[in-house]
């Protein structure tokens, strides 16, 4: 090292401020980097709900500018809010409109509308009327009279109606504006009356309207609009009416109007009563009657009644004048002579019994009440008026008890259905008590044909032929009858087949209720479950009405229609016979009656009772539950057999049976399905 580097030696030096501020310390630092995160923070958050949020404009129908609250996050732009999705409580608020308090439901979409409705709250209204007092309706709502102050109604058109005693009603449409705002209807009615001048000759004449003086004579009164009558009343002279067509406002003047004098009236009673009354040869009616007659006129009065010698009155009356007048009529009289079988029966007249033998009478030439009655007979009455100078001949038969029961029943009805049926009185028979069944020994017998003894006593009818399929379609238009191997058991006139026993019960209460009959047999839910023994609706034939029909013959039980012997007579039934044979296989050798099946109903001679295939042609469906009956010592009077069962009876022979056990009238029956050759009768009870 030289000396000259001997001065450049570094050498240290005391320590002199440079007066530079302190740097920040550790704290301070830390706030500023904080600061920072949540101003950054906070723009993420912004960023964040900016990007989430979706746009929604909610409208509203109210006319007032609505004020909405949403409970949440909401950013108000313009008329619309940035919200994010989910759902937030929401009111709306108007002036004139009920709150409205929902849920704001706020979906995905980006922007979004509200549609929202608000009550409308009703408007107060104010109604005045000249003059006042007027009642009010509104839409035909009675609303009280006017003046009606603050009343509340709903915003919109009414129909107002205002009406007062003498003005005419005032109708008007309104418009309510509704949201509390108030509104004052003012309305001038118009006078609903016209002022009529009225004078009269002579004056001081009441002027009546309905009864209620309006003036007296000459006056100026007010008359309603529309048509009146006016009364002018002045004592001594005859009322006056006046017919008037009045426009409200428009006054009329009637001039002087002259009265004439009243008329007199007559109060005529007679004796008798109900007497005919002519005034002047011109019929008024009949006594008691009071008569008007022109005053200071004479005037003639007839009074006659027939059976009576006529009265005739002259009479005149004053001006206003009233008489009473009685007038009592002579009787006439006329001869009655009574041919009256038998001849000791009581003859009563009026309700006073005469004599047995006074035959001859006179009586009053009026109607007289002849009634002529004995026990063990039933009574006769009638009207009779007796002629004067021309006697009459009166003749009475009384029928006995029995007789009268039948004279007024028709011995024959016809159904709407056109059936005919036949009346039929076995009690009023030698032989109305008959054995029904057969004995042991009656070869072909079977079981259930025990011997009873049965009596008729009620009138029944019965239908002379069996019910067809055109009559049985007006109950039941789809029945199908069939056919059997090409034979038709369908045609209009066949007896109806293939139908059950409730299907038979049940076109008798049909035929009934077309009558207007009561039903005989009583229905539950479809079914015949009963009958009503009264009723004289149409039922089917019971088991002892067929069998009396078909078996009792003056004081004789037949075993056959024909007789007692066996085969039958060809061609008088329809049984199986040769033709049949391919059908029924078992036929009657040699019996031929020209139908292979059933024939068309009376196609074969009448019974004894003029009852058409009562024994033949197809078997027919009876009343009576089947039953095998027990021995019975008194006779079963009527017998009807209990109210309900499975099994019914049947009744007769058909185009199927051959066998002589079938073809024997006791022979029975029985079933609850249809068959091809079961068909059915009506019956039904007279009385």
């Amino acid at each position: 090292m030289s000396e000259n580097d001997t001065e450049d030696i570094i050498r240290p030096t005391d320590f002199k401020s440079l007066n530079i501020k302190q740097a920040p310390n550790h704290k301070q630092k830390m706030s500023a980097r904080w600061l920072l995160w949540i101003g950054f923070f906070i723009f993420l958050v912004c960023i964040s709900f900016l990007l989430t949020a979706r746009s929604i404009q909610i409208q509203t129908d109210t006319i007032s500018e609505p004020k909405i609250e949403i409970s949440g996050l909401a950013i108000p732009i313009g008329n619309r809010f940035l919200i994010r999705e989910g759902n937030y409580p929401l009111q709306v608020s108007a002036i004139g409109y009920e709150s409205l308090q929902t849920v704001l439901n706020v979906g995905s979409e980006s922007n979004q509308l509200v549609q929202l409705s608000l009550s409308m709250l009703p408007g107060i209204v104010t109604i005045q009327s000249k003059p006042s007092g007027a009642l009010i309706s509104l839409d035909g709502i009675s609303k009280g009279v006017t003046p009606k102050i603050e009343l509340v109604l709903e915003a919109g058109e009414y129909e107002l109606a205002l009406s007062h005693n003498k003005y005419l009603d005032l109708k008007e449409k309104i418009e309510i504006k509704g949201r509390e705002i108030e509104q004052e209807l003012n309305f001038t009615m118009q006078p609903g009356w016209a002022d009529i001048t009225v004078e009269s000759s002579p004056q001081g004449a009441e002027v009546r309207l309905d009864s209620q003086i309006l003036g007296i004579t000459p006056a100026t009164v007010p008359i309603p609009e529309g048509s009146h009558q006016i009364v002018l009343k002045l004592p001594g002279y005859a009322p006056l009416q006046i017919d008037l067509e009045t426009t409200a406002g428009d006054p009329k003047n009637l001039g002087t109007i002259d009265l004439r004098p009243a008329s007199g009236v007559i109060e005529l009673k007679s004796n008798p009563a109900a007497a005919n009354v002519s005034l002047d040869g011109k019929f008024l009616g009949q006594s008691p009657i009071e008569i008007e007659i022109s005053p200071n006129d004479i005037h003639r009065i007839s009074v006659s009644l027939p059976g009576y010698k006529r009265e005739l009155k002259e009479i005149k009356l004053g001006p206003g004048e009233r008489k009473s007048l009685g007038v009592t009529l002579q009787p006439r009289y006329g001869e009655l002579h009574f041919n009256i079988q038998p001849k000791t029966a009581e003859l009563i007249i009026n309700g006073k019994s005469r004599e047995p033998g006074n035959n001859t009478l006179s009586l009053p030439a009026t109607p007289q009440k002849i009634e002529v009655r004995q026990q063990g007979y039933a009574s006769k009455t009638q009207i009779v008026t007796p002629v004067p100078d021309f006697p009459l001949s009166i003749d009475v038969k009384l029928l006995t008890t029995a007789e009268a029961r039948v004279a007024h029943l028709r011995p024959i009805e016809t159904t709407s259905a056109n059936q005919k049926l036949i009346l039929f009185n076995p009690g009023s028979k030698p032989n109305k008590q008959f054995k029904m069944g057969a004995p042991r020994s009656d070869p072909g017998r079977r079981a259930d044909e025990v011997l009873r003894t049965v009596k008729l006593e009620r009138l029944f009818y019965l239908q002379n032929k069996e019910v067809t399929n055109a009559q049985f379609r007006l109950f039941e238009p789809n029945h199908n009858s069939g056919q059997i191997q090409g034979a038709s058991l369908n045609r209009e006139q066949q007896p109806v087949v293939q139908i059950n026993w409730q299907q038979a019960a049940q076109y008798c209460n049909w035929l009934s209720r077309q009558e207007q009959l009561p039903q005989f047999y009583i229905e539950s839910e479809g079914l015949i479950t009963g009958h009503n023994p009264k009723s004289t609706g149409y039922r089917l034939p019971t088991e002892a009405e067929w069998a009396w029909a078909a078996r009792v013959r003056g004081d004789k039980i037949m075993r056959f229609s024909w007789g007692n012997t066996f085969p039958p007579p060809s061609g008088k039934h329809n049984f199986a016979d040769d033709a049949s044979a391919y059908i029924n296989g078992r036929v009657i050798n040699g019996y031929a009656d020209s139908f292979v099946v059933s024939a068309p109903v009376g196609s074969f001679p009448v019974n004894h009772r003029n009852l058409y295939d009562l024994d033949s042609n197809v078997a027919e469906w009876i009343h009576d539950v089947y039953q095998i009956a027990g021995l019975v010592g008194d006779p079963l009077i009527d017998p009807l057999g209990i109210q309900d069962g499975d099994n019914r009876v049947i009744r007769g022979a058909s185009w199927a049976h051959s066998k002589l056990s079938n073809l024997r009238l006791s022979a029975r029956d029985y079933g609850q399905m249809g068959r091809d050759d079961v068909g059915f009768r009506i019956a039904r009870y007279a009385e």
